[in-house]
């Protein structure tokens, strides 16, 4: 289960980026 634990942050991880990418992109 370690391994699905680390995958959900990184996919986590990758939607804030992603978000703060979209955001920036806007301004």
């Amino acid at each position: 289960m370690e391994e699905l634990e680390a995958l959900t942050d990184a996919l986590l991880d990758f939607a804030s980026v992603t978000d703060l990418t979209n955001w920036l992109s806007r301004e």
